[in-house]
């Protein structure tokens, strides 16, 4: 399957984007850019139209790059996400920081962060942020790409699920880790206590758990045809296009590290299990935490991280 193929829901027109710096600060040795781009899918909320991200610029010249996805409802100043960068740009990352879609300064008027992105009803919605998301993922990949960096990615929580896609569709992106993220978005929502109010809108709307096994026998199905064919079957369940267990296969030779809690009730160890299966990761790292407890293990586990990375990325 072409790169072209397996990316063909992720398509946007390849113009050179116009990425205006807004801000330039120093925090120590280290530059720090803020940057945005009108983005490639335009959406009906002009607050949600424009992609903002933080680059911070090493001391030294480098090639190496680092993208850092934030989680649901979290920030591209998030302590978590900042901390990663700044020590990123200290090791000689160009570190990039995006903001999602529905957060932070792209949220609409009078709504939560986050919540356009997942969390509403509004199905169509949330599948366009997911997509522009990793159009946008696409395009600062693009606006790299003239400065010869190579990519790796550290995505938590949505993060690592839209990482865990990222890297199946883009092979820019060529090592990544992905921290309580997954794959089998369904079962996420249906068996973790982060989709207790999808679960409960679809229920009002008379879904049943028959439903829910349905489409449990149509994604496996779905997935058999595109093992056997090596094309991405047609479906009327446009998830199934941004699932990472779609391009989970594709995942290699750009391997990720998987870094999740035994006892996760959000990201349930079963779909890190099935998406381990079909990716073939190359480590999966098992903490005896919850979702929260591994993030709030992070101090711990970034420099080795970045250190992974970078070495990884200088093979």
């Amino acid at each position: 399957m072409s790169y072209t193929e397996i990316g063909e829901f992720f398509r946007y027109p390849k113009h050179t984007f116009n990425i205006r710096e807004l801000q330039l600060t120093y925090e120590g040795p280290i530059k720090h850019h803020l940057l945005a781009f009108e983005s490639p899918l335009v959406t009906p909320y002009a607050e949600n139209n424009t992609s903002y991200f933080h680059w911070y610029e090493p001391m030294k010249r480098s090639n190496l790059a680092l993208l850092v996805i934030h989680g649901w409802r979290g920030s591209d100043r998030s302590w978590h996400e900042t901390k990663i960068a700044w020590h990123g740009a200290k090791l000689g990352f160009n570190t990039v920081v995006p903001c999602l879609p529905y957060h932070g300064r792209r949220t609409p008027k009078g709504a939560m962060p986050g919540i356009y992105f997942f969390g509403s009803p509004d199905e169509k919605r949330s599948i366009n942020a997911f997509r522009q998301s990793i159009m946008e993922f696409m395009v600062i990949a693009d606006w790299g790409e003239s400065m010869g960096w190579q990519w790796g990615v550290i995505g938590t929580s949505l993060g690592g699920i839209l990482l865990n896609t990222l890297m199946g569709v883009d092979p820019r992106y060529k090592w990544g880790v992905s921290i309580v993220g997954g794959a089998h978005i369904h079962r996420i929502v249906w068996e973790g206590i982060f989709g207790l109010a999808v679960r409960y809108y679809f229920k009002k709307r008379g879904l049943t758990k028959k439903d829910y096994l349905y489409i449990l026998d149509d994604y496996a199905k779905f997935l058999d045809e595109l093992d056997h064919t090596g094309k991405l079957p047609q479906t009327r369940w446009l998830w199934y296009y941004l699932d990472p267990l779609t391009y989970a296969r594709y995942n290699s030779p750009r391997k990720v590290v998987l870094i999740n809690g035994l006892f996760d009730p959000i990201i349930p160890s079963r779909v890190v299990r099935e998406f381990s299966q079909r990716a073939h990761p190359s480590a999966v790292i098992w903490l005896p935490a919850g979702h929260f407890g591994v993030i709030m293990a992070a101090p711990i586990t970034i420099y080795w991280m970045l250190k992974f990375l970078k070495y990884k990325l200088s093979e």
